[in-house]
């Protein structure tokens, strides 16, 4: 009997390998120095290594996740949406 193999996307064949820490919108390769093995429980095969992120790697992502919140903060206030600075503008 023929072994069937899977056909993955190109989004998840890049996953494997080395994975990547995903960081103010970008997958960034971290700067870890120990990895975890992630395995295929069926086969027990290597299927990626994931990052054991230090500090620094953190430090990055939660200070992209404060810049994500101080936009959405500015972005949810009406008046600094450019429709309402257009229209401010118009009336001086």
């Amino acid at each position: 009997m023929a072994q069937k193999t899977a056909t993955l996307l190109p989004e998840v064949q890049k996953s494997y390998g080395d994975l990547k820490n995903f960081i103010g919108g970008k997958w960034v390769p971290s700067t870890a120095a120990e990895w975890l093995d992630d395995t295929d429980p069926a086969t027990g095969e290597r299927i990626a290594r994931v990052p054991l992120s230090p500090r620094e790697d953190i430090d990055a992502a939660v200070q992209a996740g404060d810049r994500i919140e101080i936009y959405r903060a500015i972005v949810a206030d009406p008046k600094t949406t450019p429709r309402r600075r257009l229209a401010e503008d118009e009336d001086d």
